[in-house]
């Protein structure tokens, strides 16, 4: 397997983020598109709308999508290698996510 020359800037660009979205982005990488009560939901957190609307406005790993529902989306090719480490560090995340109502 070819080593993806993009993870390690990812991971150094997460450490320099102030209280560190990594759960927020990890947990939320498994759906296609989040909004802040989903997030709360799937990290079992306060503030996912606050959260995803700051990394938003930064420009950092989620877009918005628009619309008066605030719905958040991660990058594309971003979305791909956090679920990819999800599953490496917890292969069950997507099925346990999948699975609450």
């Amino acid at each position: 397997m070819k080593e993806n020359r993009l993870e390690p800037s990812i991971d150094c660009r997460l450490l320099e983020l102030s209280d560190s979205p990594k759960p927020l982005l990890s947990w939320t990488s498994v759906v296609d598109r989040v909004r802040g009560a989903l997030a709360d939901h799937l990290t079992g957190r306060t503030h996912g709308q606050d959260r995803l609307e700051g990394l938003a406005r930064a420009n950092v790993f989620v877009v918005s999508l628009g619309g008066r529902d605030e719905w958040f989306s991660h990058q594309a090719l971003l979305r791909e290698l956090i679920r990819h480490r999800l599953h490496l560090e917890q292969p069950e995340a997507e099925t346990q996510v999948h699975r609450h109502p």
